[in-house]
């Protein structure tokens, strides 16, 4: 169910994304690197734990907290669901 739900959803963002421009949604490790900044300068930036972003950018975490992701989204310059997206679906590569 969990997988369907990811997938439904996975495919309206891509699709508005698209519609923005953009190709395809990026893991959370490229959006970082896409800024050009390391996991310390994205901790500080958004006031978010180095551990919870590698257990993002890794994969660790399935249910990611919102106010999480909202800073870090911000940090990046990119939106909440853009960033919640990548994270749910590491989550869902890694199981």
């Amino acid at each position: 169910m969990t997988i369907d739900l990811i997938q439904i959803i996975d495919e309206r963002v891509e699709a508005k994304l698209r519609a923005m421009g953009k190709a395809t949604v990026l893991t959370p490790k490229e959006m970082r690197a896409a800024k050009n900044i390391d996991r310390e300068t994205l901790a500080q930036l958004s006031e978010v734990s180095m551990s919870t972003i590698a257990r993002y950018e890794t994969g660790g975490v399935s249910e990611p907290e919102p106010s999480n992701v909202e800073r870090i989204a911000k940090a990046l310059g990119v939106s909440a669901g853009e960033y919640g997206l990548a994270v749910v679906r590491m989550a869902a590569v890694r199981k």
